[in-house]
C-alpha cells in the first residue's frame, strides 16, 4: 500500500454511517452565536480525553466501483497526537501517526512519509488529530464549522474547508457522536467519493500503559 493512499485512508478513518436508531423531531437549528458555543464546550470535553480506543468499518464508495471497499480493524489515539490504525481484514496492515511522520506497513512492504513536506496530506491528518485533541484554533483555520446538536447528548459537526488546496480535493467532512464517543465520520471529496467507518467497542477515556504504547504504536 502507497503511503499516499494510506494516509487518505487514514485520514477518513473516522469516516463512517451512524447506527441505526428510531427516528426522532430533529432539534432546533442553533444561532450562530449557540453554535459557535457549543463547538467550543464540546471541543474543550475533547481536549481533555488522555486516550481513545474503537474497533471500526470502514466503506469507500468510489464511481468507478459496483461494490465498496470494505476493511476492519482498532483505532488507536493517544495524547497529545499518536494514531495508528491496525486492520485486520481484508488483509493486515498498518498506519502510523507519530508527529510528523506518517508510517505504513502492509504486504511486507514499509513507507514512510514526512508529513512536513506534504502540506495537503498534513491538513487531512489535523483534521481528525484537531478533533480528538479538541484542537479548536487548528480546525478553525482549516473549516467553516456547524454544529447541530442531536437527541440526548448527541452532537453532529460538519467541517466545509476555507481554501485552497484542501478545498479543491474536499466537499465536506461530518462527524457524529455523543458526549466524546465518536460514532460517524463520513468524507465525501468534490468527484462524488465517499469514505465511512462505523465505530464500535469505543473507549474515549482510554489510558495507554508503557507497554502498551510500546506495543500498540508501531509497524509488525
Amino acid at each position: 500500500m502507497h503511503a499516499r493512499t494510506s494516509l487518505a485512508l487514514f485520514a477518513l478513518a473516522l469516516a463512517a454511517a451512524a447506527r441505526p436508531g428510531p427516528a426522532a423531531a430533529a432539534p432546533p437549528a442553533p444561532t450562530s452565536e449557540t453554535a459557535a458555543s457549543t463547538a467550543h464546550a464540546l471541543l474543550a470535553r475533547f481536549a481533555r480525553i488522555p486516550g481513545l480506543s474503537a474497533r471500526y468499518r470502514e466503506e469507500k464508495r468510489m464511481a468507478l466501483l459496483i461494490e465498496p471497499l470494505v476493511s476492519e480493524g482498532r483505532l488507536y489515539y493517544a495524547r497529545p497526537g499518536a494514531m495508528v490504525r491496525h486492520q485486520d481484514r481484508p488483509e493486515p496492515a498498518t498506519v502510523l501517526l507519530d508527529g510528523d511522520r506518517l508510517a505504513t506497513a502492509s504486504g511486507g512492504r514499509r513507507d514512510t512519509l514526512d508529513l512536513s513536506k506534504q502540506p495537503v496530506v498534513r491538513m487531512f491528518v489535523d483534521t481528525v488529530r484537531s478533533v480528538l485533541a479538541g484542537d479548536e484554533a487548528r480546525l478553525s483555520a482549516l473549516y467553516t464549522i456547524t454544529f447541530e446538536p442531536r437527541e440526548g447528548d448527541g452532537w453532529r459537526l460538519r467541517l466545509v474547508p476555507r481554501a485552497d488546496p484542501l478545498r479543491r480535493i474536499l466537499d465536506h467532512m461530518m462527524i457524529e457522536g455523543h458526549d466524546v464517543v465518536l460514532e460517524v465520520l463520513e468524507i465525501v471529496e468534490r468527484g462524488g467519493d465517499t469514505t465511512r467507518m462505523t465505530f464500535t467497542d469505543v473507549d474515549p477515556h482510554r489510558a495507554f500503559t508503557q507497554e502498551e504504547r510500546a506495543r500498540l504504536f508501531r509497524l509488525p
